[in-house]
């Protein structure tokens, strides 16, 4: 995302399985990978024993095993996954998996990054691809007349599992997540000495694409259309949208508005490690985002943070029936050199 405006304002009859992408999926079993290597839970847990070019193989093991096994072999924690397509940028790959427990449920989502992505994807503020001339001067500023950094749609995989027994359920049932995009943020953005810092966004769409490909660019808010910004500042229904989080009108062309949480950290003046955002567009919750510094991801990496998961504030209701997380998760698996950053703890949730 990026916020310069902010400085100035989801079996039917029995066992039924579905293959519809990542729609539906009934509550996942105890989440026993949802804290970091450190601290995983002293019995036994499930580890996926995979490597780069073979297929994985889930163990159950106990807790001390676990971390020996995700310190020293190519393993990462929970099921073994099922991924998308991969992108690049720069000269990192990026792709976006789907994990499933034993019983076909999903049990996460999320995208993994290489370790040393950050040294190899472009230092140029924007991508160019997210510019207009404002001001009509024949030239391009990449810092006051582009947005979004360098960006990446990253498909996710389509999968089968296990539909639970609800009364929304239906074969037609369109995916609660249904894409990510990826924003690298070498400059960060506003408001400065807040998330001017390098940075990652990791978007988890409920919107489809082509309805986020018609947000227009414009010269109002974050470059976008004048018109598309009024349905960007539609409000979310109370009910809808986390208690503690607030609408500061940062409408960017390509995303949508942006939900912030008014207790994060950073907005009090300590320095940005990660937060969680609600996107919204036309009144209606549209994406979910981690948005994290690279420093944070750095010190994953070298042994100064834990990661680990953190709780997603949950609303009241959600306007669409649908399998929604409860937690956010970033984490640095050291024996395969990769970042992941995953929303998990799903639970079904009808419309409200």
């Amino acid at each position: 995302m990026d916020m310069n405006a902010l400085h100035a304002g989801a079996s039917a009859a029995g066992a039924l399985a579905m293959t519809v992408g990542l729609a539906l999926a009934s509550p996942p079993p105890r989440a026993v990978d949802a804290a970091p290597v450190a601290s995983l839970p002293q019995d036994s847990v499930v580890v996926c024993l995979a490597r780069r070019l073979e297929a994985g193989r889930e163990v159950r093991v106990e807790a001390a095993e676990a971390r020996r096994l995700l310190r020293e072999e190519p393993s990462y924690e929970g099921p073994c996954a099922v991924e998308g397509p991969p992108v690049t940028l720069g000269g990192a790959d990026i792709a976006a998996y789907a994990q499933l427990d034993d019983r076909g449920t999903l049990y996460a989502l999320g995208v993994r990054i290489e370790g040393d992505a950050f040294d190899v994807m472009p230092r140029s503020p924007h991508d160019g691809n997210r510019c207009l001339d404002v001001d009509q001067d024949g030239r391009i500023d990449m810092r006051r007349e582009c947005v979004g950094g360098h960006e990446r749609v990253v498909h996710l995989p389509e999968v089968r599992f296990r539909a639970p027994v609800t009364s929304w359920v239906t074969e037609e049932r369109e995916p609660t997540f249904r894409w990510v995009l990826f924003n690298w943020n070498p400059a960060g953005h506003g408001p400065p000495g807040v998330y001017d810092v390098p940075h990652i966004d990791v978007h988890f769409f409920i919107q489809s694409l082509a309805e986020r490909n018609r947000i227009r660019i414009g010269p109002c808010a974050l470059l976008v259309d004048c018109e598309d910004l009024e349905k960007g500042k539609r409000p979310v229904p109370e009910r809808f949208v986390p208690p503690g989080y607030e609408d500061h009108g940062v409408v960017e062309f390509g995303m949508g508005n942006h939900l912030l949480d008014a207790g994060a950290p950073e907005l009090a003046g300590a320095p940005f490690t990660h937060t969680f955002i609600y996107g919204s567009w036309d009144g209606r919750i549209s994406f979910l985002e981690p948005m994290i510094a690279v420093s944070y991801l750095e010190g994953l990496r070298e042994g100064r943070e834990l990661g680990g998961c953190f709780p997603v504030r949950q609303p009241e209701a959600w306007a669409e029936a649908g399998v929604y997380p409860t937690s956010y998760c970033i984490r640095y698996r050291p024996a395969r050199d990769e970042f992941s950053v995953s929303i998990e703890g799903f639970r079904a949730r009808e419309a409200g």
